[in-house]
């Protein structure tokens, strides 16, 4: 029995996860509502990870000295977006790669160079209690991939990152290049079974 006003609470709290997307007037962002490619620079503290909106670059060299010292001690991570896009987002919690692959770009049977180039590159980064989620879910990702780019010949994007975070509702958010998957945490009070949004 509980008491009068008393909330459920799961037993796992939910791994913090801290999503900046410009689809919000409360963040800065471009006044004209157009597409354009563009480069993020982002400094994380130590224990986290990020993922956002373009390509990771994995050249030292696209790091300043400015990324390093504005966060003494934290990860400094570049992603360029080649492809023009509508807003830029990302998102850091403390995420840890846990598959990558490429899908090919076919159309029956043979392969097709679409604008964005003949193979996506995907990656999944999971929370640490989402890891083995993100080791399966790889296939089924791969075969959604290559089953839309044979219908359409064309990729939107050269890669694409699936972000595993815990939250209590489940849901999420994709902007380009990358897409966020919210997964209640274990043992949760609440249930979403009856909820017309929610899928398994």
């Amino acid at each position: 029995t509980r008491a009068f006003g008393q909330e459920d609470s799961p037993l796992f709290a939910a791994e913090p996860n801290y999503l900046l997307s410009s689809r919000s007037y409360w963040y800065p962002q471009n006044p004209v509502g157009d597409y354009a490619t563009a480069t993020i620079r982002l400094t994380v503290p130590p224990g986290y990870r990020c993922v956002a909106s373009g390509q990771p670059v994995r050249e030292k060299t696209e790091v300043t000295l400015r990324d390093l010292l504005s966060t003494p001690g934290g990860t400094a991570y570049v992603f360029r977006a080649t492809e023009p896009l509508r807003y830029l987002a990302f998102v850091v919690s403390r995420f840890t790669k846990v598959a990558e692959s490429e899908v090919s770009v076919q159309s029956d049977g043979r392969p097709r160079r679409s604008r964005a180039g003949d193979h996506v590159a995907l990656a999944v980064e999971a929370n640490p209690r989402l890891r083995g989620y993100g080791r399966e879910i790889l296939g089924p990702v791969e075969d959604i991939m290559g089953f839309y780019a044979s219908l359409v010949n064309d990729v939107p994007y050269p890669s694409l990152t699936l972000a595993l975070t815990e939250d209590a509702l489940p849901g999420g958010h994709s902007p380009g290049y990358f897409a966020m998957v919210n997964t209640p945490p274990p043992q949760t009070p609440f249930t979403w079974g009856n909820d017309p949004a929610a899928f398994p």
